[in-house]
């Protein structure tokens, strides 16, 4: 059973960040678990006024995390959002560092980067790995719902649990995130709907242009 781990900030009523990530993972059948370092009930960006979570909660919350055993079986880590310095140190305390090198160097260490501007009228998602570059542009539409990149984020590490290729990974991906944003357009949501959308954001069907740069 995969499993996940997402250290960023949760957001009660919107669908960013870890709040966003942990439900497109469920869709692809890899279990989250979620470890606040903020906490709002809604979005900052209206107004939410948020609690930061202590460092000596943080540290506690990531040792009931590891006493139930469940850092051997992670195969995903997410890190989002930090709010406090020590924090950030906590994190890197339990992230294997060499789990994390061995990882990086298999894959290449490659990088996406989200909300590339691509053209008058298009946006993309662009992945570089050593000399090899793609991007995956889509329609930019007026206004979207935050949380794009978050969802493009959790998909991206989906597709790579699954074993995908980094290219074929981000472009699932792109098509998600075109996907997300298109049905909030067209059902007038404030918010990506990826719960009603779980099917459709693992099996995305959006259009797409590939250009390899």
């Amino acid at each position: 059973m995969p499993l996940a781990l997402i250290l960023s900030s949760f957001v009660a009523a919107s669908r960013i960040r870890g709040a966003a990530q942990q439900y497109v993972l469920a869709a692809h059948r890899i279990d989250p678990v979620l470890a606040p370092t903020v906490m709002f009930g809604r979005t900052p960006a209206r107004g939410g006024r948020g609690e930061v979570t202590s460092p000596d909660v943080f540290r506690r919350m990531l040792g009931d995390i590891e006493a139930d055993a469940l850092f051997g079986m992670v195969d995903l880590i997410i890190t989002g959002h930090f709010s406090d310095p020590e924090q950030v140190e906590i994190a890197a305390g339990v992230i294997d560092v060499a789990e994390a090198r061995r990882a990086a160097r298999a894959l290449g260490r490659p990088a996406l980067v989200t909300s590339v501007p691509a053209g008058d009228d298009e946006i993309g998602l662009l992945l570089v790995d050593g000399e090899d570059a793609v991007l995956f542009a889509h329609r930019r539409e007026a206004s979207a719902p935050s949380g794009t990149g978050d969802l493009v984020t959790a998909s991206f590490g989906a597709g790579l649990i699954e074993g995908l290729e980094p290219v074929r990974a981000a472009e699932r991906a792109a098509r998600a995130a075109a996907e997300a944003v298109a049905a909030a357009k067209a059902w007038r949501a404030s918010e990506l709907p990826i719960v009603a959308l779980a099917d459709r954001i693992v099996k995305p069907t959006a259009e797409v242009r590939i250009e390899r740069l």
